[in-house]
């Protein structure tokens, strides 16, 4: 696995994960392999795929991509693939890319893949590769909506289903397009929105997760819809098994942000207290994990980090299990990690499945 983060001073890091390491090696992982390293500076925004490409922003607002660009996911009008950043376009104040959020590694070829850049004069934009007939196909760069605030895009049960994306606008407005299964988008009736359709206003933070929204009103209040086989993905305890929610319905309060791995749900509360919703695995009710968490990142409990109020870069204490060979035959080992702060004044980092081409210091 692979990170990135951000500090203050604009410098973006990059290491292998030590779950990474661990499991290319038979040696437990040392501090110095997976030790991150400066690859770009000036830095005032980051999306990173996990299917080997990523962007940057630079304080100039000029959007940077590089990995990967079989289908043309970087948007720079090639199918070339790039060591070093290139430019892609001007501009640009925020950027999110679609994000791998499955192990199956031979299938993220086939998972729609797309781009959203929200521009300094607050028009969104996108671009990326889409799943036609079991081919990836390149969709060229795209105006949608204006006056946009935020964006994040949504994940469809099926690897190869088509994607949903949720954006706000500067009043608060909630628009939503693309898959509608499950009810994520809150209407009925069609399978596909291909233009945004408004669900609900007074929003100041939306969120796509699998096969459910979620939405933050500007009183903090937390909104969830869509489909949950647990209760886990509608943050809801009182949601049976197997439904669906289409009209939004608010589940907690004082919430400052959300996010889903795959195992659980999450809420950081307004206080910087850590919330769990792991109902798949028994609880009854949502578990207040930690105190003072600006930001969680990461996949599952196993793979992430914790950026503190105070700016700590943050990996809990944890442990992990691998297959080892022995003379005697493969054998289990427990390997446990000691909490630790790995950089310090950060303020956002992102795990993922994969590489992002290459770890070389970028110019």
């Amino acid at each position: 696995m692979y990170s990135m983060a951000l500090d203050t001073d604009g410098n973006l890091w990059a290491w292998w994960d030590e779950l990474f390491v661990l499991a290319a090696s038979t040696n437990l992982p040392s501090r110095e392999r997976s030790r991150p390293d400066i690859i770009m500076t000036d830095v005032i925004d980051f999306a990173s795929s996990g299917m080997g490409y990523a962007f940057a922003i630079t304080s100039d607002n000029v959007l940077w991509g590089w990995g990967f660009n079989e289908f043309g996911e970087l948007g720079d009008g090639t199918t070339q693939n790039h060591m070093n950043p290139v430019r892609i376009m001007d501009g640009a104040a925020l950027v999110e890319t679609t994000r791998m959020h499955n192990r199956l590694f031979e299938t993220a070829a086939m998972m729609p893949r797309f781009t959203y850049v929200i521009g300094t004069d607050g028009r969104l934009w996108q671009w990326g590769v889409d799943i036609v007939d079991s081919r990836p196909v390149a969709v060229p760069r795209r105006h949608i909506l204006d006056n946009i605030a935020q964006v994040s895009i949504g994940r469809a049960q099926v690897i190869t289903n088509p994607a949903f994306t949720l954006a706000v606008t500067t009043d608060g407005t909630l628009w939503g397009w693309g898959n509608t299964a499950g009810g994520v988008l809150g209407i009925e009736g069609i399978d596909f929105a291909e233009e945004p359709v408004k669900i609900m206003e007074n929003a100041r933070y939306a969120f796509g997760g699998n096969l459910f929204s979620a939405a933050i009103r500007k009183d903090n209040s937390l909104w969830t819809w869509g489909f949950s086989t647990s209760g886990n993905e509608l943050f809801d305890v009182t949601a049976p098994s197997g439904h669906t929610r289409i009209n939004p319905s608010r589940v907690f309060d004082n919430v400052e942000s959300v996010m889903f791995y795959s195992i659980g749900t999450e809420v950081i509360r307004t206080d910087g207290s850590l919330w769990n919703f792991r109902l798949l695995h028994g609880d009854s009710e949502p578990r207040m994990v930690m105190e003072n968490v600006q930001w969680r990142s990461g996949i599952d409990t196993n793979a992430h980090w914790i950026i503190t109020k105070d700016g700590d870069l943050l990996r809990p204490a944890r442990s992990h299990q691998r297959i080892i060979d022995t003379p005697d035959g493969p054998r289990t080992q427990e390997v446990n990690f000691e909490e630790y702060v790995l950089l310090r004044n950060v303020v956002a980092a992102e795990t993922s499945f994969s590489s992002i081409f290459s770890l070389n210091r970028l110019p």
